[in-house]
């Protein structure tokens, strides 16, 4: 190949990598969703439901759900945050994708449709019911798309009381003088084996975290 010829399909090779580069499908899937229900004037959620998904280049998507409904007498949760749901971006349609999720309560194989509205919010279709274990999560539901990291509290809980006092353990021995107050978001890490207390993580105003226990009333997330 003469020099010029060899120039020439070095330009076409680069000019269509840079195409294809800038062509690629935008990603809908990065991010984390919020559904709260609440029944009549109570203020206590009935249910709420919390979804966080990434997706890489290749439209692979990995995340979790985290469930909890009847007032917080049912919770599918994993207070470590591990991933219970793998997927991939459907290749006609990149707002779609088809999952298979587990539950937390050793429930396997389910199958779930994803599709990203025009606002940002989810919708969650459950196609086939997961096997072998228990699951009370929704076959349907709606989304919404948490905007800000600053409203983003997924795998963390609201707390609820005017003064909730943290433990250095899982026990009201153990009371320690720090306190956080109403509306303090705070981390889920653990729960105690009489599902009394949990191991929470609370990022103050000067960036530094405290890791200490709290009552589960105090975040209105008792397993009852």
């Amino acid at each position: 190949m003469s020099g010029a010829k060899f120039f020439k399909a070095l330009f076409c090779l680069v000019v269509f990598i840079s195409g294809a580069a800038f062509s690629a499908e935008p990603s809908f899937f990065n991010g984390k969703w919020e559904k709260i229900e609440k029944i009549g004037a109570s203020e206590k959620p009935y249910s709420v439901i919390d979804l966080s998904l990434t997706e890489d280049d290749a439209g692979t998507l990995k995340g979790s759900y985290c469930f909890a409904t009847e007032y917080g007498d049912k919770i599918d949760c994993s207070p470590d945050g591990d991933i219970n749901i793998t997927g991939r971006v459907t290749k006609n349609n990149p707002k779609r994708a088809i999952v298979n999720f587990n539950t937390f309560f050793e429930a396997r194989n389910g199958v779930a449709e994803l599709v990203v509205n025009d606002d940002g919010s989810i919708v969650w279709n459950v196609v086939t019911q997961p096997q072998g274990g228990y699951f009370f999560g929704p076959n349907h539901a709606v989304l919404g798309k948490i905007t800000s990291e600053a409203h983003s509290h997924t795998g963390g809980k609201l707390v609820v009381t005017d003064r909730a006092y943290l433990y250095d353990e899982p026990s009201h021995l153990g009371r320690h003088k720090t306190y956080l107050i109403k509306g303090d978001y705070v981390k889920l890490i653990d729960v105690s084996a009489d599902l009394r207390f949990w191991q929470i993580e609370f990022l103050k105003k000067d960036g530094k975290t405290i890791k200490k226990w709290i009552g589960c009333g105090d975040i209105d997330f008792c397993a009852k």
